[in-house]
Order: structure tokens, then C-alpha cells, then sequence
């Protein structure tokens, strides 16, 4: 228990100074997960785009009805699990970032209460 002034303003002084750097460290990993999102992004994006010139150029070449139909079938199939396997990593990505950003002030928020009640 604390029992004079000084010993409240050490420890209020100390939550700040940890809270503050909570609050950094948890900017600083925002700023960094957001930097990896928007790569991760532009990364599926560009092998979107060049995934679908190879395949117009497939289709393109195509001689037959029946050779397109099985080529466009075959396109939608891989689009449609490719698109499971980036929402996925996105999804992932996305977590870590979350528990990145929140970690630092989950830890002094737990520091700050088990501190408090000794201080009352």
C-alpha cells in the first residue's frame, strides 16, 4: 500500500512512461503490419494480372469450342482456389498484425492492474 504523495506520483509517473512506450511500440507494429498488408496486396494483385494475360493468351489460342469451354472451366477452377489461398494468407496476415498492435498495450494494461490495487 502506498502511503505518501511521493509514492503515487512515482507510480502514476511510471504508468505513463510505460503507457507510452506501449503506445509507440504498438504504432510502430501497426505502421509495419499495414506496410505488409498493402505488399501482400499488391503481390496477389500483380500475379492476378499476369496470371490472367497467360490465360487470355491460352484462350486466345484455343482452336475449338469444346478446347475453350474445358480451358475457361479449368481458368475458373484455379481462380476460384487461388482466391481461397490469398484470403487466407490475407486473413492470417491480418491476425498477426492485430495481435502485433494490441499486444503492447494489452501488456501494460495487465502491469497497470496488477499494480493498481496495491496502490488503493
Amino acid at each position: 500500500m502506498y502511503t505518501k504523495f511521493e509514492d503515487v506520483v512515482a507510480l502514476t509517473q511510471a504508468f505513463a512512461k510505460s503507457y507510452t512506450a506501449a503506445v509507440t511500440a504498438s504504432s510502430e507494429a501497426a505502421k509495419a503490419g499495414s506496410e505488409a498488408i498493402a505488399k501482400t496486396l499488391v503481390d496477389q494483385s500483380n500475379a492476378t494480372v499476369s496470371r490472367g494475360i497467360a490465360v487470355a493468351k491460352e484462350l486466345g489460342a484455343v482452336k475449338t469450342p469444346d478446347a475453350l469451354v474445358k480451358a475457361q472451366t479449368k481458368f475458373a477452377a484455379e481462380s476460384l482456389d487461388l482466391a481461397f489461398v490469398n484470403g487466407k494468407a490475407l486473413a492470417d496476415l491480418s491476425g498477426k498484425v492485430a495481435e502485433d498492435v494490441t499486444g503492447p498495450l494489452a501488456a501494460h494494461a495487465k502491469t497497470v492492474w496488477e499494480k493498481f490495487p496495491k496502490a488503493a
